[in-house]
């Protein structure tokens, strides 16, 4: 649905002679699409002009695409009991397709706005995940198990934590703490 909307200029932008035409194709179209009859006459020529001024008037944004869409999504849907085409089946019809296109849109848009939304991180955030990562490592250290790769960019945190004074020192800090079997760096409040 949200593809049409950009396929075709809106109805607003066409010039009258343009329009006229799309109207008057709509109209068969619609016709085709959900059985309804088309008014004989000089009734034709009123329904094309007023369906014109209705578009116009309150569909100003949509396209002949999304209108012929709008029909076979929900022509159907609408009963006519049998009724020649006229502007309160038209309209029906487009007032379902437009709640629908504004519900897309809305969707999108939120979609959209949760795709941009990065949860930013304080530099404090960041120090906590390290020091999370370094409670994980510690520990597979006392598990005897192997630990993952260390990361350098760990070891400033523990400067910064005044474990170690330099990054130089990570090695003998880890060392001095799994010969005094110490079971926590950081504990998890």
């Amino acid at each position: 649905m949200l593809e049409i909307k950009t396929q075709a200029p809106p109805i607003f932008n066409l010039h009258p002679t343009q329009r006229a035409s799309a109207v008057r194709t709509l109209m068969l179209k619609i016709s085709v699409i959900t059985g309804w009859t088309i008014p004989q006459s000089e009734i034709k020529g009123i329904l094309a002009e007023q369906f014109e001024k209705l578009l116009v008037e309150k569909y100003p944004i949509l396209n002949v695409i999304e209108i012929e869409f709008a029909f076979r999504q929900f022509g159907t849907q609408v009963s006519d009991w049998g009724k020649e085409m006229n502007l309160s089946l038209i309209t029906e019809v487009l007032n379902l397709y437009q709640y629908d296109r504004r519900e897309a849109s809305r969707s999108a848009s939120e979609s959209l706005e949760n795709a941009i939304k990065m949860e930013v991180m304080t530099e404090e955030d960041m120090d906590n995940e390290i020091r999370g990562k370094i409670e994980l490592f510690y520990q597979l250290k006392l598990e005897g198990r192997k630990a993952p790769l260390w990361l350098d960019h760990w070891a400033e945190v523990l400067v910064k934590d005044r474990y170690i004074k330099d990054i130089s020192q990570v090695i003998e800090f880890f060392n001095w703490c799994l010969e005094r079997n110490i079971t926590n760096i950081y504990k998890k409040d």
